[in-house]
């Protein structure tokens, strides 16, 4: 076995670890979805159709009219059934891997709340979290990136930075089966990489995506630092970097007079903090409206 496989075996048993055993499954499901590190630029005739396909699944249509559908792109459709929740699955095809994404949804879900973990591989751990966090509430939908960021040259295979992708396909969708939609991207920064003494000083770093906000940014951040132990600080009135002012999915609900995009920021110890302490992860969860 090489040093490669080893770490890769490695990781996947602390990530296991992290989950009860009935939510095990998800958790292998993602990882396998992150294998083949491969980004084709989608066309947009394909994600015109990706986008109605999304809307139907999201809808509630009969699964097994989708799975035809979603196999003529290149994807499964799964159950994934969990404490009684109508629960599925859509992954690529292992022949048909292009770094389109993994998602898990739950249509007909009462949440409007959609969780996102596009930079999964280089913000460690945020994949876990979202994993966990989708697991243990009622949200309608939660998505991650199945190749790294920078694995192509200017950025192409950076989900929350090129807007023709199957993320701004799936969140178009959210916005036709949900107008307001609340979306939640997790992210990871380090505090050696700061600028600012601020920046350094935070461990989750709260923004709406915008440098004028409104208040819902305010009185959520108060919630979170109520409920967390670690410093929340907010953009960008306590802090002046990480705000995402130039996300293209935070872009694209706002042209779309949505206002529910939230981008949050979090340093290596929130990230352990959130996975491995469920009570602290609940609470953080429920500052979102999210309860299981």
């Amino acid at each position: 076995m090489t040093r490669t496989m080893v770490a890769g075996a490695l990781g996947l048993a602390l990530l296991l670890g992290t989950f009860p055993v009935h939510a095990q499954e998800g958790a292998v499901m993602l990882e396998q979805a992150r294998k083949g590190n491969r980004y084709v630029t989608p066309s947009r005739s394909e994600l015109t159709q990706v986008e109605t396909l999304f809307v139907r699944t999201l809808s509630g249509e009969e699964r097994e009219a989708l799975v035809t559908a979603w196999q003529a792109q290149g994807f499964e459709l799964l159950p994934f059934p969990e404490a009684g929740d109508s629960f599925l699955a859509l992954r690529e095809q292992p022949e048909a891997r292009r770094g389109r994404g993994f998602y898990l949804l739950r249509p007909g879900a009462s949440s409007g709340l959609v969780w996102q973990a596009p930079h999964s591989f280089r913000d460690e751990g945020t994949g876990a979290l979202v994993l966990q966090l989708m697991q243990q509430g009622r949200a309608l939908a939660a998505s991650w990136n199945t190749v790294p960021r920078d694995l192509l040259s200017e950025g192409q295979s950076d989900l929350a930075h090129i807007e023709p992708s199957y993320l701004g396909a799936f969140t178009r969708a959210l916005l036709r089966v949900r107008p307001q939609v609340q979306v939640v991207q997790v992210h990871g920064f380090s505090k050696s990489k700061r600028t600012s003494a601020a920046g350094a000083a935070a461990d989750l770093i709260l923004s709406s995506g915008e440098s004028s906000p409104g208040a819902q940014p305010f009185a959520l951040g108060a919630c979170l630092q109520q409920v967390l132990p670690l410093p929340v600080r907010l953009y960008p009135s306590q802090v002046r970097e990480l705000g995402g002012t130039s996300n293209r999915i935070g872009q694209l609900l706002r042209r779309s007079g949505n206002r529910g995009f939230v981008h949050m920021e979090m340093s290596p110890a929130m990230r352990s903090l959130l996975t491995t302490d469920p009570e602290a992860r609940r609470a953080f969860a429920a500052c979102l409206g999210d309860r299981p």
